[in-house]
């Protein structure tokens, strides 16, 4: 079973990919569609960023209002750091904290916010053309931990329908089709 010792690296790594992906697109893209067929990029970067400042202030037992202007990775880059920087205080991962869903430990919370900056760090890619190798220690623990979970997020709706993969696909690709990505 995976163990939330490390979420607070794989967050800051997967977020740090993220901001890269960020950086690189360009005004003209902004507009693009992305695998959230509800989300252009724009929209989509915009969800990041009011994220990471969402579970700061989450997790500080403060409110988030959510901001209405166009953002993107100078945006991202500190309200990353600083989130980061929070998770790796002593005690901050086992702390309790109040969110939509209930109460529950900072360490669960920030796994479901991994699995949200890795896919949608990966969507933007997807839709600008970039590179979407998502690192295989992230991968290896968001499969572990979200596969089991697939069909009740489903029905959530927090996940796509799943996508037909063969069975020797690789783990990457796996995730991904679990989450409702059509790779």
């Amino acid at each position: 079973m995976a163990t939330f010792l490390n979420v607070a690296q794989l967050y800051e790594a997967a977020g740090g990919n993220t901001l890269s992906i960020m950086a690189q697109i360009g005004p003209q893209q902004r507009f693009h569609p992305t695998p959230c067929s509800d989300w252009n990029v724009q929209t989509l970067m915009n969800h990041i960023v009011n994220g990471a400042a969402r579970c700061r202030a989450v997790i500080q037992g403060e409110q988030h209002e959510q901001g209405t202007n166009d953002v993107d990775a100078d945006e991202f880059g500190p309200a990353l750091e600083g989130l980061v920087a929070l998770l790796k205080e002593p005690g901050t991962l086992d702390k309790t904290v109040t969110t939509r869903r209930g109460e529950t430990k900072v360490a669960d919370f920030m796994t479901n916010m991994l699995m949200d900056v890795t896919v949608h760090g990966w969507d933007l890619a997807k839709a600008t053309g970039q590179d979407t190798t998502i690192a295989a220690p992230i991968v290896e623990f968001l499969f572990e931990v979200f596969e089991p979970r697939a069909d009740a997020m489903r029905e959530s709706g927090a996940f796509g329908p799943k996508q037909d993969v063969a069975e020797d696909a690789d783990t990457q690709t796996k995730l991904l089709a679990t989450l409702g990505r059509k790779v």
